[in-house]
């Protein structure tokens, strides 16, 4: 935080929601919530940091973070192709893809709503060309996919 204030040059201190700010768990480890303190610091304009201003750069869209009972993610009406023809790697990718969209294309967020790491995630998007099925989808709406490492 001090490092953050003597780089925009004014006085900053966390507001009363500060313990929901440490409560809050960080799976992209201190690099994330020092990026979020960052983006907060930026864009607020008062001196006072309170959590809600912190938590949208944080938190994982409503619709995503609302799963439903322990076992009910999978449709119950679900059936294995006949004669075999089920392919997990297509599963796999499907599953990443409808996270990336349920989180607007926020690796960071899928990889919460998945359970895996944003490297994982990348792993997906680079290798698996998971980032040009999202382009193709929709160009003008994939800002947070990051270009293939060549």
């Amino acid at each position: 935080m001090a490092a953050a204030r003597r780089r925009v040059s004014r006085e900053i201190r966390l507001g009363r929601d500060r313990r929901r700010l440490l409560a809050h768990r960080w799976p992209g480890n201190i690099r994330e919530l020092a990026h979020t303190l960052e983006r907060a610091i930026v864009f607020e304009e008062s001196p006072v940091l309170d959590f809600p201003n912190l938590a949208a750069a944080a938190a994982v869209p409503e619709a995503a973070a609302k799963p439903g009972p322990e076992g009910d993610w999978l449709n119950p009406a679900f059936h294995f192709p006949a004669g075999g023809g089920f392919d997990l790697e297509s599963a796999i990718n499907r599953l990443v893809l409808m996270a990336l969209k349920a989180t607007k294309h926020n690796v960071t967020a899928a990889a919460r709503l998945l359970g895996v790491t944003r490297d994982y995630v990348r792993y997906r998007l680079e290798e698996k060309g998971l980032a040009r099925a999202l382009e193709a989808e929709a160009p003008e709406q994939s800002p947070g996919i990051p270009a293939p490492r060549k």
